[in-house]
């Protein structure tokens, strides 16, 4: 199978992942990832009880607190 570029690209923009992968991806703890959804830092969904989150909104929040820290 040829992966392109594109392929991955679209990937990227409609892969979700739990707040718990979310938490590990950024490693922080899952109650500080948890607590910046509820702010309302992270763009996200609900599934029942659980949280899901686009990977492409995950890097943009990675990104503010980032530049913040520098």
């Amino acid at each position: 199978m040829n992966l392109s570029p594109e392929w991955a690209k679209t990937f990227a923009e409609h892969a979700e992942l739990s707040a718990r992968e979310a938490a590990d991806l950024l490693n922080i703890p899952y109650a500080v990832l948890v607590a910046a959804i509820e702010l309302g830092e992270i763009l996200h969904r609900k599934v029942g009880k659980s949280y899901r989150i686009r990977f492409n909104d995950l890097m943009d929040y990675k990104a503010r607190i980032d530049l913040a820290k520098s």
